[in-house]
């Protein structure tokens, strides 16, 4: 009897701190703070510079085309997409208007007459101003 009461009494402190880390959200610790990504392979890349809001974008295979989404962090906002760029184009400065002091999450995508490329890590960074 007494062995049951300890596994019982194990069993709800257990509960109790497993359940407010599954309470964060799935995709906390996917997102790395970085101002590039690229799709696998290297089809296409982009660079961020927030001074200018500035996206740099190279596209490394012909026939297909990358681009840009992106949206704010922490505001529900849809993704926008910037620019394309062609193989015979790339690399190439997209610039972007953006709310200064706030951080946004981006990503590339590739894709040609085909098939999509699985786009690349979505990462976020922050824009010009200071880092919130």
């Amino acid at each position: 009897m007494r062995a049951k009461t300890r596994m019982l009494a194990f069993s709800a402190v257990a509960t109790a701190v497993i359940v407010p880390l599954s309470a964060l959200p799935a995709h906390a610790e996917t997102y790395v703070y970085k101002n590039s990504t690229q799709v696998a392979g290297n089809y296409a890349g982009v660079v961020f510079y927030p001074y200018g809001d500035n996206f740099k974008v190279w596209n490394n295979v012909a026939g297909g085309r990358a681009f840009v989404s992106w949206n704010y962090k922490d505001i529900d906002d849809s993704w926008k997409n910037v620019g394309t760029v062609f193989h015979d184009q790339s690399p190439r400065v997209i610039n972007v208007e953006m709310v200064e002091g706030r951080q946004i999450y981006f990503k590339v995508t590739w894709t040609d007459e085909y098939n999509i490329a699985p786009a690349s890590p979505i990462v976020y960074f922050r824009t010009g101003g200071a880092n919130p």
